[in-house]
């Protein structure tokens, strides 16, 4: 049994594209059509959330600080995959969402091993010289 990811998306085929990817991964996933749905869905088995920003019921924003508050799930990483274009928008995703410790894709890298580190870290400059070990 893989690792379990809830989507959570107002658009099946979105939903059904990022579904067959991840599963094809080799992930186990569960699928939601808005935050009120994720939110019922979602169980401390599940390890990731992917969501959308601009859903009916309730969005992706307030999914976010739901899944905050609650004890259970409150440190599952989030990602929202959005085609939201407004800036404004996004700037609210981005800061009032921020669980307590976040890591910008500005000022970090993912390295081969799978850890997070700064970009100015000896990962990325090893991997830059192809010394860097898997």
């Amino acid at each position: 049994m893989g690792k379990q990811i809830l989507i959570v998306d107002d658009s099946s085929s979105m939903r059904q594209m990022v579904g067959f990817t991840l599963r094809g991964a080799g992930y186990d996933v569960v699928e939601a059509v808005d935050g009120t749905d994720a939110l019922a869905k979602l169980q401390p088995t599940v390890q990731m959330v992917l969501t959308d920003l601009n859903m009916p019921n309730l969005d992706g924003l307030g999914l976010i600080r739901a899944v905050r508050a609650g004890s259970t799930c409150k440190f599952v990483p989030i990602v929202m995959l959005t085609t939201e274009s407004e800036d404004a928008k996004k700037a609210e995703g981005s800061t009032r969402s921020r669980p307590s410790r976040t890591t910008s894709s500005r000022s970090s890298t993912r390295c081969a091993r799978g850890s997070w580190r700064s970009r100015r870290s000896s990962c990325r400059r090893r991997s830059r010289r192809g010394t860097g070990s898997a």
